[in-house]
């Protein structure tokens, strides 16, 4: 498991065990939060922030304590988290959000593997729209005196119409982020720039874990 940023809960086991199983496993024991930062500064007081609370949201309530390692702008906290932190769900941390960029730019430092191959998700949320069937008993904002309301929509529900909107919204948003990344405004500049970058993602160094 690989969230709060990519790699910050890669030790913790996968949470679909039985309710009674999850709390046999963590009563008792500690979860030691790895900080990769030295004390102070905003990494280390959200860490520390989270460390003081998680413990009670965990079956079986743990005790948390954190653990600063600093070194190497995170990737010490981060190659100790993929490759020697136990994977038990008895350590988790936090790391550097753009810490994938240091395997991007091939540095030789990282033992971790940022590229998980998980899916990107999107979540979308709409405001909820009125359905009125038929007008109803209110009030005129602007006179004050009583109205009826006026006919809104037919439909019982708005989703499908706002999945739609969405898949399209999030096309543009996409097709964006590709010319930002691509430049060009031309359609045969897009396309090879698009193939030079996967070119280059292919050659990418793969180092998976060690271990199992």
């Amino acid at each position: 498991m690989r969230r709060l940023s990519l790699l910050d809960l890669l030790a913790l086991p996968p949470l679909v065990t039985a309710p009674a199983e999850a709390q046999d496993f963590y009563k008792g024991k500690t979860v030691t939060f790895v900080i990769g930062t030295a004390p102070g500064g905003g990494y280390d007081t959200y860490s520390r922030l989270i460390a003081a609370h998680i413990g009670k949201h965990l079956p079986g309530q743990p005790s948390v304590v954190s653990q600063n390692m600093p070194g190497a702008a995170m990737i010490r906290a981060t190659n100790y988290l993929y490759n020697e932190a136990p994977r038990d769900g008895t350590v988790i941390g936090m790391i550097d959000q753009a810490m994938y960029l240091n395997q991007i730019l091939g540095v030789p430092q990282l033992r971790a593997d940022v590229t998980n191959g998980q899916d990107v998700l999107a979540v979308a949320y709409m405001k909820p729209i009125s359905t009125l069937a038929r007008g109803l008993d209110s009030v005129d904002l602007e006179t004050g005196r009583p109205a009826r309301s006026a006919y809104e929509r037919s439909d019982v529900t708005a989703v499908p119409a706002c999945g739609v909107i969405c898949e399209a919204m999030l096309a543009f948003i996409l097709a964006d982020a590709l010319l930002e990344l691509t430049g060009g405004d031309r359609l045969e500049d897009v396309t090879d720039r698009l193939a030079a970058h996967r070119d280059r993602v292919r050659r990418y160094p793969k180092k998976p874990s060690s271990r199992a």
